[in-house]
């Protein structure tokens, strides 16, 4: 007995507390999307849909501010800001946090939990549409394209609670009832064919525990109208008050019951790990978009410049033949190369059209929808400056810069974390089920003198006035523990075999192992992708430095080759054929000029250092505005 009261008091009191309990603050910065302006005593707020942001679908105030005589201005800072502003991957992967939040207000509740959103989206800011040098996809790049799902493996709480409801439920029933029915006999009755009408009501209130206990509180009362003769009382009322309790003593109790609860705080870090790869990737691939506009832009002027040499040397033999000092052959050869370097520089502005495009649909919420936005110009201001000497920080120090930074290193830290939290719950089910269990009834009955009373021969009413009444009467001895029940015993079921948790186990340590091995496959991974990513920048210095020194001699063999054609020891060929050599002088160093700032952008995400090469706060990306005020606009325009 002393038992049972102990677990009515634990049960009663944790049902007082529960809802007080439930309305305890988020902690850690997550949002808690039960909690509103009305929130407990008035219980009709649990039936509302929750407040939850908005999209919004207007562009920052920044690219308006950008905008001037038709053309876009823009420094490689103000991209970045614009991209953490209105870049959709960016606003897409913001809502993975706050979709995290309502899985962890789902734990709290005892509930189990779905897998942790993963993935890097390039959905809205894509890759150059023109070839640029082949170096866009080094390195970590190439792997995180496209939504790839990690972090989302052995994160959804297999193993973890399930079947707790840590709130708290109330429910009722209401119901009238008639019964007829004939019965062979009379004696127990008085009469062939009983009939009964019922008002039932039953209110209970119920709810689970961390512990893995539940419990319940339930009232039952009944008022019945019968013809039966042999009633002492009709009409008479019952009711009662019961309380019961169930609390896992080997499977399913203690802290097993919270996995759910720390893999749901282990996937909201998760997702803010999440964010922070796809802000690191969206903010790489906005640099490498900007420094191929930059690159397209200055082969048209490399192009432009082409032409302006094959037009003088064009205009000059014109002038030669016309005066007979050059034969007309030399003219229409010199025409078929001005056509060549039309032809090139027409390649070269659709390529700046087509890398506007997609750097405008990069850095705006609605892309090319606007008819302002389309016909924008856009002018980049920061150019390519390359180091005469390349310091770049030791190997070995990079790997490791590269192992503590990295988000998606972090995520599969978290995922065997996760694992060996879901272990711990198919390890618990290996466990026999062994339950305490526990109830209490207080039982109350009242009613009015049958006046239809038939007593057998010889019976002796009996009817004290203990019992008359209604259903006061009956709350009454319920209420003073007149007529109590009790019980407490142990329920046990031992699996004699237990092959499906033995195999559930086997599976959990087994994917556990496998992870354990991915894990080191990544690390593995991620060193050879930072050597790579730095020979990549040492071979694309030493490649532009060479191209560069090319170009300026190639410059003072045109210039040589002009001055012999003016003096007449070459020909229009010669001269043509150095002009190409220039021309392709100039592109090669453009290409490797691009490549050197490719390299570099790539190095900086591989090891983790986008955001810190660039001064970009996290939190500002989260919440989608950068402080940062737009750059001047150049004043030479």
């Amino acid at each position: 007995m002393n038992l049972t009261k102990l677990c009515a008091v634990f049960l009663a009191t944790h049902l007082a507390f529960a809802p007080l309990m439930a309305q305890m603050p988020a902690t850690s910065g997550e949002r808690d999307y039960s909690i509103g302006p009305d929130t407990w005593p008035n219980l009709f707020h649990a039936f509302r849909m929750p407040d939850v942001p908005y999209v919004e679908e207007g562009n920052s105030p920044r690219l308006d501010e950008l905008i001037h005589d038709g053309k876009l201005y823009l420094s490689l800072s103000d991209a970045i800001a614009l991209a953490l502003e209105n870049n959709l991957d960016v606003a897409v992967s913001r809502f993975s946090r706050k979709i995290a939040e309502t899985q962890l207000l789902r734990a709290k509740t005892g509930g189990a939990v779905s897998g942790a959103q993963g993935g890097v989206s390039a959905a809205s800011t894509g890759a150059s549409s023109a070839a640029t040098s082949g170096v866009a996809g080094r390195g970590a790049v190439s792997g995180r394209a496209t939504t790839d799902g990690r972090g989302a493996a052995g994160v959804a709480g297999s193993g973890a609670s399930g079947g707790l409801n840590l709130d708290p439920v109330l429910s009722a029933r209401f119901a009238l009832q008639h019964n007829s029915a004939p019965t062979f006999s009379d004696f127990t009755t008085g009469t062939n064919f009983l009939v009964n009408d019922d008002t039932f009501s039953r209110i209970s209130i119920g709810k689970s525990f961390w512990s893995g206990a539940s419990g319940s509180l339930s009232w039952t009362t009944q008022r019945s109208f019968s013809n039966s003769l042999r009633s002492n009382f009709n009409p008479f009322s019952t009711s009662d008050v019961r309380l019961d309790f169930r609390q896992p003593l080997l499977q399913g109790f203690g802290r097993v019951n919270k996995i759910s609860l720390r893999v749901a705080r282990n996937n909201l870090e998760s997702s803010d790990l999440q964010f922070r790869e796809q802000v690191i990737f969206t903010v790489a691939s906005i640099q490498r978009l900007y420094w191929d506009l930059v690159r397209f832009r200055a082969e048209v002027e490399s192009s432009l410049e082409d032409l302006r040499l094959a037009r003088q040397l064009y205009e000059g033999n014109r002038e030669r033949v016309e005066i007979g000092k050059l034969a007309p052959i030399d003219l229409i050869e010199s025409e078929a190369e001005v056509g060549q370097r039309e032809q090139e520089l027409t390649i070269a502005l659709t390529a700046v059209r087509e890398q506007e495009g997609t750097l405008k649909t990069a850095l705006s919420k609605n892309g090319l929808a606007s008819p302002f936005l389309l016909e924008v110009e856009v002018i980049p201001t920061d150019h390519v400056e390359v180091p005469a000497t390349l310091e770049i920080k030791p190997l070995r120090e990079l790997m490791n810069m590269a192992l503590t930074s990295r988000p998606d290193i972090a995520q599969a830290r978290l995922q065997l974390e996760n694992a060996d939290i879901l272990l711990k719950g198919t390890r618990n089910s290996l466990l026999p089920s062994v339950d305490l269990v526990a109830s209490m009834t207080n039982n109350g009955l009242a009613g009015d003198l049958n006046p239809n009373l038939m007593l057998l021969p010889g019976q002796v009413p009996n009817t004290p006035d203990f019992f008359i009444g209604g259903l006061g009467k009956a709350l009454g001895q319920v209420f003073r523990r007149n007529f109590p029940d009790y019980s407490v015993g142990l329920s046990v079921s031992i699996p004699l075999r237990n092959r499906r948790a033995q195999a559930d186990a086997a599976n959990a340590l087994l994917r556990r192992r496998q992870s354990q091995l991915r894990m080191h496959q990544q690390v593995n991974e991620i060193r050879r992708e930072v050597q790579s990513a730095v020979v990549g920048l040492e071979q694309a210095h030493a490649r532009y430095l060479a191209a560069r020194a090319t170009r300026e001699l190639r410059e003072k063999m045109l210039d040589g080759e002009e001055q012999k054609f003016k003096l007449g020891y070459s020909d229009t060929f010669k001269v043509v054929q150095r002009q190409r050599s220039l021309a392709q002088s100039r592109a090669g160093e453009i290409l490797t000029r691009n490549e050197f700032v490719i390299e570099r952008t790539n190095l900086d995400e591989i090891t983790g250092q986008t955001l810190a090469a660039n001064n970009i706060s996290i939190d500002e990306a989260l919440d989608g505005r950068v402080s940062k005020r737009p750059d001047p606009i150049p004043v030479s325009r």
